[in-house]
């Protein structure tokens, strides 16, 4: 059994954006669904979470992708990919944590 490489990586959410970047999340996992999926399918991706949370007063977005292989790079030509891109760069910070160590453990009962 092959067990699939994890991709996490954090950024900062700019200040008063974190309304924004929750709402797009949400449009992604509903509106965007099946056209987000599809992007995942030639990307190589498996799954991909993102999740917000609070730090210090600061708020912070951490997307976790997983993929049996080598993660490719989005499709840009995909409107869902443009909009990411345009939303991301006006609600994140551009500096990036990456390299960050983690596991997935998975159970069947």
């Amino acid at each position: 059994m092959i067990l699939p490489n994890k991709s996490i990586t954090i950024r900062k959410i700019k200040p008063g954006k974190e309304t924004q970047w929750q709402d797009w999340l949400r449009l992604l996992s509903t509106t965007y669904r099946a056209e987000a999926a599809h992007s995942l399918i030639s990307e190589n991706v498996l799954t991909e979470e993102a999740f917000v949370f609070e730090l210090n007063k600061e708020w912070y977005a951490c997307g976790i992708m997983s993929s049996n292989g080598e993660i490719q790079k989005a499709d840009m030509n995909l409107s869902v990919n443009q909009k990411h891109k345009e939303i991301m760069e006006e609600c994140l910070e551009k500096e990036k944590i990456t390299g960050i160590p983690g596991y997935d453990i998975q159970v069947k009962i």
